[in-house]
C-alpha cells in the first residue's frame, strides 16, 4: 500500500491488497489479485478507501455517482480471490559444476575484473573438485538426465592449474553418466596445452578482442608483449580439428569505435567457412534452409529472395515481388511453398518451383480502389477476389478470414449511418467457414483483410 489511501488497518482485518502509485499528479489504483488497474484523481482514491472501510458511510451522493458505480460494475470493490498457493519447491538438485580453478593468468588485461596475478596465488584442491562433480553426477543420473556438466572459469586461466584440470576431467569421465565438459580460455596455450585441451574438452569460449592491434592492446602477456598471434594460433588449430569453441569480445568505451571492424575480423578470419554465397546488393535480413538440408532461401532489403543450392552454394533462383525490402523468409514443412514478409507490410507466399506468388496477405493498392466504402473487393494477383472490410467489429464476409494487415491511417473510418450499418451482424446463415458469416464480426484493432477460404 502506497501513497495517501486512508486504510484503517486495526479495524479492517480483511482489507483487500490495493495499492496507489503517484502518477503525473494522478494516481494509479491497482488490485493486483484482481489484475485490475486504473488512473484516478484524488477524489476517486479517497472514495476507494472510504468504499473498502467498514467504519466509514458513504453519502447517498457518493453511492448513486457515476464513480462509485464504475468501482462496483468494474468489481473493483470486490473481495480478494483465494491467494494462489505456493508451487512446491524441489530440492536443489544441480547437475552443472563450474570450478573455478585458479587465480593465476598468463595475461594481464586491462580491463580484468579479478586483477588476476596481483593477489597471492590460490589453486582449488583436487579433492574439492573431485566432490563437486560426484555431486553434479549424482542428481544428474538420480534424476534420469542423459549427462552432467562440468565447466572451467574464474578469475584466472583454468588451465593453468594443469594437474587439478586433468584430475577433475578424468574424474568426471569416469562416471557412468555422461559428462559434458567445456571452459572459459584467454586460449594463451603452448602446443602440449592446446593438444589436451582439443583431446578432452568438448568445447571452450575463447576470450578474444578481434583486431590484432585492439587484442594487443587490450590483453598483453604478464611480460607485456601481445597476445593476438599466440591466440589465432589456437583459433586456427581449433578450426582445422573442428573442434566447438566461441569467441567473446570485450569492448570498453576506447575500444567502441573498432567494434565493427573487430566483428568484422571475427567472422572473416576465424571458423571454417564451408563458402560464401553471393548475389544479394544489399543486407541479407533472414536465411532459412529447407526441410530436406537441400536448399538455403535468403532475404534482402534489395527486395528479393534468392534461392540456393545448400551443398554446392549455387544460385537456383531469384524471387522478386516486395516493393520494400525482404526481412525474413521462412519453408513450410511437406509441402512446396516459401513464405515472407517485408517493409512493404506484406507477408507472401511464393511457390517453389516457378517462383510465383500464391497470395499476399495484405496488398496496399487495395487501400486506393474505394476509400470511402467500409467494404469493397477487389482481384489478387491470380484473379481471385479478396474483400476488405474496416473498421474492427465490421461483420466478417461470408467464407472469409481476417487478419489484421497493421496499416493505421490508410483508410479514413465511416461515421454515422455508415458506420452503424458495418457493425450489424450479418444474418443468420448468411456466413461462410473459417470465422467468417453468420454473425461473426473482425475483432483486430486495425484495418482488417479478409482472404477467401480456397
Amino acid at each position: 500500500m502506497a501513497g495517501s489511501i486512508r486504510y484503517n488497518l486495526s479495524t479492517m482485518p480483511a482489507i483487500p491488497e490495493i495499492f496507489q502509485i503517484p502518477f503525473d499528479g494522478k494516481h494509479i489504483l491497482y488490485r493486483p489479485l484482481l489484475r485490475q488497474a486504473f488512473i484516478g484523481n484524488q477524489a476517486m482514491a479517497n472514495l476507494v478507501a472510504d468504499a473498502l472501510d467498514d467504519n466509514v458511510e458513504l453519502a447517498p451522493e457518493l453511492l448513486h455517482g457515476d464513480a462509485y458505480r464504475f468501482l462496483s460494475e468494474s468489481g473493483f470493490l470486490g473481495p480478494d480471490p483465494e491467494a494462489p498457493r505456493p508451487e512446491p519447491v524441489e530440492p536443489y538438485q544441480p547437475t552443472c559444476a563450474t570450478l573455478f580453478l585458479t587465480n593465476r593468468c598468463n595475461l594481464r588485461c586491462t580491463y580484468c575484473y579479478a586483477s588476476s596475478g596481483e593477489a597471492p596465488l590460490e589453486e582449488m584442491p583436487l579433492g574439492l573438485a573431485r566432490a563437486a562433480i560426484d555431486v553434479a553426477a549424482e542428481n544428474a543420473e538420480r534424476r534420469g538426465l542423459p549427462k552432467f556438466d562440468l565447466g572451467f572459469h574464474g578469475g584466472g586461466e583454468p588451465t593453468l592449474a594443469r594437474e587439478v584440470m586433468q584430475g577433475a576431467v578424468a574424474h568426471a569421465r569416469q562416471k557412468n553418466i555422461r559428462a559434458e565438459i567445456s571452459g572459459s580460455s584467454n586460449g594463451h596455450y603452448n602446443e602440449e596445452t592446446l593438444a589436451w585441451v582439443q583431446d578432452n574438452l568438448d568445447a571452450m569460449s575463447v576470450s578474444f578482442d578481434g583486431l590484432p592491434e585492439v587484442q594487443d592492446r587490450q590483453r598483453r602477456t604478464a611480460g607485456g608483449q601481445g597476445s593476438h598471434e599466440t591466440v589465432m594460433r589456437t583459433i586456427r588449430a581449433f578450426d582445422r580439428r573442428g573442434f566447438s569453441y566461441g569467441l567473446r569480445m570485450t569492448v570498453p568505451p576506447e575500444s567502441v569505435s573498432a567494434l565493427a571492424a573487430g566483428v568484422k575480423f571475427c567472422v572473416v578470419k576465424t571458423g571454417s567457412v564451408k563458402r560464401t554465397l553471393r548475389g544479394h546488393r544489399d543486407w541479407v535480413n533472414g536465411v532459412a534452409v529447407s526441410p530436406d538440408g537441400k536448399t538455403i532461401a535468403s532475404a534482402s532489403l534489395d527486395k528479393t529472395l534468392r534461392l540456393w543450392d545448400a551443398e554446392t552454394g549455387s544460385a537456383l533462383k531469384m524471387i522478386r515481388g516486395h516493393e520494400e525490402g525482404a526481412n525474413c523468409v521462412a519453408f513450410v514443412p511437406n509441402t512446396n511453398t516459401l513464405c515472407s514478409g517485408g517493409d512493404d507490410r506484406t507477408a507472401r507466399i511464393w511457390d517453389l518451383e516457378g517462383g510465383t506468388l500464391h497470395a499476399c496477405l495484405f496488398d496496399p493498392e487495395a487501400t486506393l480502389v474505394n476509400t470511402a466504402a467500409t467494404v469493397f473487393q477487389i482481384k489478387d494477383q491470380n484473379g481471385r477476389l479478396v474483400t476488405y472490410t474496416w473498421p474492427c467489429g465490421a461483420p466478417v464476409p461470408a467464407g472469409a478470414v481476417c487478419t489484421c494487415n497493421c496499416v493505421p491511417g490508410k483508410m479514413p473510418l465511416p461515421s454515422g449511418e455508415e458506420l452503424a450499418d458495418s457493425l450489424r451482424p450479418l444474418e443468420p446463415g448468411s456466413g461462410g467457414g473459417g470465422g467468417g458469416g453468420g454473425g461473426s464480426i473482425c475483432t483486430c484493432n486495425l484495418v482488417c483483410t479478409c482472404v477467401p477460404i480456397v
